[in-house]
């Protein structure tokens, strides 16, 4: 019997056994072999399992956070990958460590909110039906202080028709892999930093044998780790590039297209603006937008990955800016709040700055005046042009 096995791989579910010494029967009698080795063979678990979130469709706190696990489907039974039914994947199930903190709803967590969470079950390109498998909640022993519980386990198991489907895929596509994906709502208090959701399996077995004790769940990978910052805006004057203004508002998006349809509605509908599916649903403006600082509510959002701001309401006298804002957060001082700041024109406007004359680059007050004042001459001129017309007329006549 194996009692010990080798780092990342699964122990033996059965003893196995020997006769000493080996006897080989021949034409010139028996051969006896007193020296008999084994060749047992181990399931590979080191890295059967990995989790990866999918941070392009968010920006931040209150947005849904997607992360997909996916696994070899691992179990300890000595049946032939091609001979196997449900019987030898009995028990296999994995789980998500869900961080209680970080996200919505986590706290009083039931069975049926658990599967509310799980949104996809697939073995290699084929779904599992929801019918097929089962999500239970627990509290985690992961990172427990004490009697504090900070995670909730969230386990997706499957009945025998799932198993079925499993073993029916595998006997014909033996690399194929589960994937479950679970999406989350960061929660508004969010904490800064890392944000990490650790993970696991449990092997299966043939039916009969012992249920394997699970591995200890891995170190998670750099893909399943999300880095929140606290973010805000600051409406600046473009005219020095760093005067507050205040009554600005604004609104964030994940998609450069959602950013772009925004900017380009005038009225900055709802259709074209806060119902776009990338839109950041954790800025929230004040009721009379930015302060005199000129700054917004912070609010956590990812570090590294770009997002885009629009302004959706000018300051008093100031135009509204037709700009979209490209921001990526430095993944660094993830203590203290980046700020951007939020010109109408940035890089200085047309040609660089160096224009003939220069407007105020938040729009303001004045291009309305210069505007005005070239109506003005505009028609003056004509006016001049029209009365000298008609006196050249009446002394022609004459």
């Amino acid at each position: 019997e194996e009692t010990v096995a080798a780092d990342g791989y699964q122990k033996l579910a059965n003893p196995f056994f020997m006769t000493v010494p080996e006897v080989t029967r021949g034409a010139n009698g028996n051969a006896y072999k007193y020296e008999v080795t084994v060749d047992p063979k181990n399931a590979y678990t080191k890295d059967a399992i990995k989790k990866a979130a999918d941070t392009k469709d968010m920006v931040g706190a209150q947005d849904d956070l997607p992360y997909t696990i996916t696994s070899t489907v691992v179990t300890t039974t000595n049946t032939p990958v091609k001979n196997r039914t449900k019987d030898d994947y009995k028990d296999f199930a994995v789980w998500d460590d869900a961080l209680i903190s970080a996200y919505d709803g986590m706290a009083n967590l039931d069975n049926a909110g658990a599967k509310k969470l799980v949104t996809e079950v697939k073995i290699g390109d084929t779904p599992i039906a929801d019918g097929k498998y089962t999500v239970t909640v627990s509290d985690s022993d992961v990172d427990k202080d004490g009697s504090t519980v900070k995670r909730k386990r969230i386990t997706v198991g499957f009945t025998d028709d799932g198993l079925t489907a499993i073993a029916t895929a595998l006997a014909t596509k033996p690399n194929d892999k589960l994937t479950v994906t679970f999406k989350f709502k960061l929660s508004k208090t969010v904490a800064s930093g890392e944000l990490v959701n650790k993970y696991g399996f449990q092997q299966g077995h043939k039916d009969g044998d012992p249920k394997p004790t699970p591995d200890p769940d891995p170190t998670p990978d750099p893909g399943s780790t999300v880095t929140l910052r606290d973010f805000q805006i600051k409406k600046v004057n473009g005219t020095d590039g760093t005067s507050p203004l205040a009554g600005a508002k604004f609104a964030i998006f994940a998609n450069e297209e959602d950013a772009k349809a925004c900017a380009a509605d005038k009225s900055r509908s709802e259709d074209n603006c806060s119902k776009k599916p990338s839109y950041a649903a954790g800025l929230v403006n004040d009721a009379n937008g930015t302060g005199a600082n000129g700054l917004t509510t912070a609010f956590k959002a990812k570090v590294g990955k770009e997002f885009y701001v629009v302004e959706t309401q000018a300051p008093d006298k100031f135009v509204l800016s037709p700009a979209v804002d490209k921001v990526t957060i430095p993944n660094e001082n993830l203590t203290t709040a980046y700020v951007h700041s939020f010109k109408d024109l940035p890089n200085g406007g047309p040609d660089g700055g160096k224009n003939w004359f220069n407007l105020p680059k938040t729009g303001a007050a004045g291009v309305v005046i210069f505007a005005l004042a070239g109506v003005c001459l505009v028609c003056f001129g004509i006016f001049v042009f029209m009365r000298n017309r008609k006196k050249d007329e009446e002394q022609q006549a004459a």
